[in-house]
């Protein structure tokens, strides 16, 4: 349904400031990575003319024929590359109805933060596009066709908004990213998009600090970093009841966070309540004895592994939870001291964990 919604969008006539469809380019996917002598690439995804038309049916675009076409420009700036590209296409670039964002974890710093800066204020673009960041070369991820057919740009969006689709909610917006920089206290996160064989792969996150990726973490990682951030929506973890590997599946957390004040500090508090669904037992065992025994392990678990995830964030000086950030609003005079303050804080991280049932149906 959304991709036919799309598709009309793309072909009604009042979203055009009255310009005819075959004047314009419509950019569904933009992709920036930095280019020699402190100069930056953009990339323009564009859908042709038969893949559009696929949309305002809702098929998938023929494999025949290519479903969309890049145009790059090198520049000092966004504005810049945007225009060179613009001179290499026979429609007006328009940026109206992009959906997803690729940025390269090369750009510097600098660059990074200007790149956000002209996202966050360009026209027509929405801010509610999605942003990934990737290691892999950005043309390459823009040119490149996912197996399933869809446009890429829309295989992406579909990737990122199945809150159920994946074990963990990863995506981010220009508008988030814009806010996460702003906020005193908080580190800004970004999903890490993968070429990987004949599609792509999001399954970690990046952590930045001032415009720069200092930590990418793994798989698992992110996972528990979902469950600070209220995102895991469907993970499965392994443990024993007594002694014999079980699954619980379906995990979600609701997660509270907040700052105690200490003597020369503060302490990090983090409350978890998790839920989840355990694969079926032998005959006998799925008693209540053995199911709060499981819950306590359960819960032990989880709390060692969010310690040791929000102790290594502490070290790189991220913080992408915001445990400081409604603190330091309350107390604005420690905003100068509050990188120490965070690296040096205790933590403490309290979980609850429910079985609410056995078996196999989710």
């Amino acid at each position: 349904m959304a991709v036919v919604l799309l598709g009309v969008f793309l072909l009604l006539g009042g979203c055009w400031d009255n310009r005819s469809i075959e004047h314009r380019a419509i950019v569904l996917m933009i992709g920036i990575e930095p280019a020699q002598d402190g100069l930056i690439s953009v990339y323009f995804q564009v859908p042709t003319s038969q893949a559009l038309s696929s949309l305002s049916v809702s098929s998938s675009p023929s494999s025949a024929s290519p479903a969309t076409y890049v145009v790059g420009g090198v520049g000092k700036t966004v504005a810049q590359a945007m225009t060179q590209a613009q001179a290499k296409s026979s429609g007006d670039l328009y940026l109206g109805q992009v959906q997803e964002i690729v940025l390269s974890s090369q750009l510097p710093a600098a660059q990074f933060e200007d790149v956000l800066d002209f996202l966050a204020r360009i026209g027509p673009m929405d801010k509610t596009s999605y942003v990934a960041v990737s290691p892999d070369p950005i043309q390459h991820i823009t040119q490149h066709q996912p197996q399933e057919g869809l446009l890429p740009a829309l295989y992406l969006t579909s990737f990122f908004s199945c809150r159920h689709c994946q074990e963990v909610y990863l995506a981010r917006t220009v508008w988030d990213a814009e806010q996460h920089l702003q906020t005193p206290g908080m580190s800004m996160w970004l999903p890490v998009l993968r070429d990987h064989e004949a599609n792509f792969r999001i399954d970690q996150a990046a952590l930045y600090r001032q415009g720069q990726p200092v930590m990418t973490l793994t798989p698992e990682q992110t996972v528990y970093l979902g469950y600070l951030l209220n995102a895991t929506a469907k993970a499965s973890l392994p443990f024993t009841l007594h002694g014999a590997p079980v699954s619980v599946r379906a995990l979600r957390s609701r997660t509270a966070t907040h700052v105690v004040p200490e003597a020369g500090g503060v302490r990090l508090v983090a409350d978890l309540k998790v839920q989840g669904i355990l694969d079926t037992l032998p005959p006998g065992e799925a008693t209540i004895a053995n199911l709060r025994a499981l819950e306590i392990e359960v819960s032990r678990g989880i709390a060692a592994q969010e310690l040791t995830l929000i102790r290594s964030m502490q070290r790189q000086g991220v913080d992408p939870v915001g445990f400081l950030a409604p603190y330091l609003w309350q107390h604005q005079s420690l905003m100068p001291q509050a990188n120490e303050l965070y690296r040096n804080a205790g933590v403490e991280v309290r979980v609850h964990t429910r079985i609410i049932e056995v078996g196999d149906v989710l």
